[in-house]
């Protein structure tokens, strides 16, 4: 005799998520390959995904923007040609009124001259018959008088029903000159609306193009800046997309955090407009008592965003950074500097500030003469090699001073 074996498989290995949780127990299985699963590591894990995920949230957040945009021009565009549809209709309908009341005012003289001619051609037979019932010699004497009279009839009414002078003319034009009066406003309103639906649209356009790049600029900086706090043992936050300690507000785009201490407050700018410094430093006060930060690090995107310089500081908590190809260790040497300042002012260490104010003054001057050297590089073609040296040994004097910088306000 034989028995059929039946393997039982508890219900709850069949609930929703349970083979996505295997899986992800076997990718990290093999991850960690026989290895123990510290909470150091498992904080780098969880840090990687929440970086993925939040890479993911600003990708959709573009493609959203976008796709926003776009509805917003076919939105637009709809517009546009409803009312393109309804100026054209209403032409229609006044061109359509103009004629009826011109016709209506030319039937109406017509029926009244052809009334009048009745009238007179009847006045004329009356005349004729008074006429013949009165002696010869009488006849003679009135006829010449009955002609007369007659003909200023005839032309009194003919004044009258001339559609070019008398008030048939008058009517016409009065009746036109209401309908012109009437389609030129009509005509004039929308005009105005056609231009303030452009103005709309202009304004839409801009705001759209303007948050796209924000972001794009955002997802760039989010892998050197998440490198940079791997490599500090800090933690980097995305926080564009959240509010702050003020509000509704929701100025810093990152922030920098030792453990859960916010130290740095970082916004990313990416804008075809530069922004005048006086708003810049208004902007990263607000910035600043948003995230409950002491540093600030603003980030444009370019020299150009910049008045041309690489690097500008207001004051030794606030610091201007263009992020460039070729340049990114100086962003890095920035926020290390930037870290170090917002240290020293959480323990209120004792150090040499002189020493680093002159360090700091060291890399804005170094930085200041690679602006200009690149420059002259641009109009010096036969000394390409010696400006391409030159522009090496600045560059690691900027990068060098920075980061005795920051190591003397690293020190107890």
């Amino acid at each position: 005799m034989t028995f059929a074996c039946f393997q039982y498989a508890p219900p709850y290995l069949n609930a929703p998520g349970v083979h996505e949780l295997n899986g992800a127990g076997v990718a990290l299985a093999g991850y960690l390959n026989g290895a123990h699963l510290s909470p150091a590591l498992l904080g780098q894990i969880i840090e990687a995904g929440v970086r993925a995920l939040s890479r993911a949230d600003a990708d959709a957040t573009t493609s959203a923007l976008r796709d926003a945009r776009n509805d917003l021009a076919a939105t637009l565009n709809e517009s546009r040609a409803a009312l393109a549809a309804e100026r054209d209709a209403l032409r229609r309908e006044t061109e359509q009124i103009r004629s009826a009341a011109v016709s209506t005012a030319q039937q109406m003289m017509e029926g009244v001259a052809q009334a009048t001619s009745v009238q007179i051609a009847h006045l004329h037979q009356q005349m004729n018959a008074v006429s013949t019932s009165l002696p010869s010699n009488a006849q003679q004497m009135i006829a010449p008088l009955l002609e007369r009279f007659q003909s200023d009839l005839e032309t009194a009414a003919g004044m009258i029903m001339d559609p070019s002078n008398g008030a048939g003319s008058s009517l016409t034009t009065a009746v036109q000159s209401l309908l012109d009066t009437h389609n030129s406003h009509v005509t004039q309103h929308f005009s105005e609306l056609n231009e303030r639906l452009g103005v709309a649209e202009a304004k839409a356009e801009e705001r759209t193009k303007s948050s796209a790049k924000g972001l794009d600029f955002e997802s760039e900086l989010e892998s050197p800046l998440s490198e940079f706090a791997e490599s500090a043992q800090l933690v980097l936050t995305a926080t564009g997309n959240d509010q702050g300690a003020k509000g509704s507000s929701k100025k810093g785009d990152f922030v920098l955090l030792d453990g859960d201490v916010p130290l740095v407050a970082i916004e990313a700018k990416n804008r075809d407009r530069v922004l005048p410094d006086t708003q810049i430093n208004r902007e990263i006060g607000e910035m600043l008592d948003n995230r409950k930060c002491s540093v600030a690090v603003w980030i444009v995107k370019g020299r150009d965003q910049n008045k041309g310089a690489l690097l500008r500081q207001f004051n030794d908590t606030r610091w201007i950074v263009a992020f460039e190809e070729g340049f990114e260790d100086m962003l890095t040497a920035v926020l290390r500097l930037a870290v170090a300042v917002a240290k020293r002012g959480k323990d209120a260490a004792t150090v040499d500030d002189t020493l680093a104010r002159s360090k700091v003054q060291d890399a804005i001057t170094a930085a200041a003469d690679l602006d200009q050297l690149q420059k002259l590089t641009a109009d010096a073609a036969n000394s390409v090699g010696v400006m391409e040296r030159k522009l090496s040994e600045i560059k690691r004097r900027v990068m060098s001073s920075l980061v005795a910088a920051s190591e003397v306000l690293s020190k107890d």
